[in-house]
């Protein structure tokens, strides 16, 4: 009687612990290739970016080294503008958007995904002062538990030869032809 108590407890207990490790893995991007690290302070990009001790300066510098399928993992710091173009990775934020911020600095997008990547996924950043015609704050790809903050689609002119000059208005300040989660 003792041994069928104590296996069900292990039974419940196995089941308790396989249903947490699939509601974590749920909670964290996917990834089927390796793991790139990224630190503001701690970081160079000349590093491989493989484990903490040598993680990348930039996520830029990340990006570049990844291959698809790669997790770019991001510790607090304010960081520079990306471009993924068509690598299909997840650039996730270690301690989410209150400490680990892409920024445009009123100049430039925060980050840019080619609109044929629908696989990349950017997790837990705050996008903040990005400045573009479409999508100051992002333009394509996927973003999870993001804060997208004083981004602004600039004005344009065109011309052509059936009309005159014109100034038109930008589009999606904050974000363009995203997938915001």
């Amino acid at each position: 009687m003792k041994s069928t108590s104590s296996g069900g407890r292990r039974l419940r207990l196995g089941v308790a612990c396989l249903l947490a490790g699939i509601g974590l893995r749920a909670f964290a991007a996917p990834s089927d290739g390796r793991t790139l690290y990224v630190s503001a302070s701690a970081g160079s990009d000349a590093n491989d970016g493989l484990t903490w001790d040598s993680a990348k300066a930039s996520i830029q510098a990340a990006i570049d080294a990844a291959q698809g399928g790669d997790r770019i993992s991001v510790t607090n710091g304010v960081y520079g503008t990306i471009d993924v173009g068509l690598k299909n990775v997840s650039i996730v934020s270690v301690n989410g958007p209150e400490t680990t911020v892409i920024d445009g600095r009123g100049e430039a997008r925060c980050a840019t995904f080619d609109l044929d990547n629908e696989d990349a996924k950017l997790v837990g950043f705050t996008l903040r002062n990005g400045e573009a015609v479409e999508g100051g704050g992002v333009y394509g790809g996927s973003l999870d538990r993001c804060i997208i903050r004083n981004n602004h689609a600039s004005d344009y002119w065109t011309t052509s030869l059936n009309y005159p000059s014109r100034r038109l208005g930008g589009v999606g300040g904050g974000a363009y032809s995203s997938k915001l989660d």
